[in-house]
């Protein structure tokens, strides 16, 4: 996590700002697409996409009241699989394929 100023609602405030695709896990540079304050200024919400050009893929990161700069999480997220021993990986691929799926029905159960 690195910090940055955004724009939101024509002020600039300094945020917790992510260095990493929470989808496809590489550090490359970050684009903000769109920043909104929301619920009566409690939240910001920010649209980003991911540098890597393997990915482009977008995200939003959810931030509290905008005086607070703590980035609260990022969205969608995929479970980093290349942090599989290579044990796990030559054992059964098949479990590495369907892990990432399994973590998303897991999270939709608690919500």
């Amino acid at each position: 996590m690195i910090e940055k100023q955004i724009n939101v609602s024509n002020h600039s405030y300094l945020v917790e700002y992510p260095d990493e695709c929470p989808i496809c896990h590489h550090h490359s540079e970050v684009h903000l697409i769109r920043a909104e304050e929301i619920n009566n200024r409690t939240e910001v919400n920010v649209v980003f996409q991911c540098g890597y050009a393997g990915c482009k893929r977008h995200f939003i990161g959810y931030y509290g009241p905008i005086t607070q700069k703590e980035l609260k999480s990022l969205e969608p997220k995929r479970p980093n699989t290349a942090a599989f021993p290579e044990s796990i990986i030559t054992l059964s691929p098949k479990f590495v394929e369907i892990y990432p799926h399994l973590c998303n029905l897991l999270k939709l159960r608690r919500e």
